[in-house]
């Protein structure tokens, strides 16, 4: 089986970890209901990235790969983004 790169864009992926004393369905709640669509709304954000998720961890999971013996991280959330080049990520994150 051939397999080709995707050449096209650049992706990045950002652990977050909730800040302490901050309740982990706070956060993610948050995150989701607040920064979501705050980023959303930002002009630079729009056009420079192509695509976003939040991965929200999910305590059940981490339990089941725990149970099968696999390390998962101490994260709460994963921030994931592509972009054309790490210069339109860079522009965004310096607020065009």
């Amino acid at each position: 089986m051939s397999t080709s790169l995707r050449t096209d864009r650049v992706r990045a992926i950002i652990m977050l970890k909730r800040k302490k004393g901050t309740a982990k369905e706070e956060f993610s709640k948050h995150w989701a209901d607040v920064h979501g669509p705050l980023v959303l709304k930002s002009r630079i954000f729009t056009e420079k990235i192509l695509k976003y998720e939040q991965l929200h961890v999910n305590d059940e999971t981490n339990a089941v790969f725990s149970n099968l013996g696999l390390t998962t991280g101490d994260w709460d959330g994963v921030g994931y983004f592509e972009a054309k080049s790490f210069d339109d990520m860079i522009e965004v994150g310096d607020g065009g």
